[in-house]
């Protein structure tokens, strides 16, 4: 089943991807946020591939960010490892 619902979502990021780059970068912005409330839970387990690189750049980010550390370094190291995790979400 899981297999199945990764094959749908990234089916689903290769039609946006063609059809409507806004939608893209509104459904990476979701999945970054989504990423960082499960990320932001210590009880939520680390998230596997079937997930995309936008929510694991979210969830890597809580996880620094409980633990005090920058992810990142600086926002402009942030901006670019979000904008390369849309790039590879949208190659998928």
């Amino acid at each position: 089943m899981r297999d199945r619902l990764a094959a749908v979502g990234s089916a689903i990021w290769k039609s946006l991807t063609k059809r409507d780059p806004e939608a893209l970068a509104q459904l990476a912005e979701e999945e970054r946020y989504q990423g960082f409330m499960d990320g932001s839970r210590p009880d939520c387990p680390e998230p596997s591939a079937n997930r995309s690189a936008s929510y694991r750049h979210g969830f890597a980010c809580a996880r620094a960010d409980r633990a005090n550390k920058p992810a990142f370094g600086g926002a402009a190291a942030a901006l670019e490892a979000a904008r390369l995790a849309e790039e590879e979400d949208a190659s998928r």
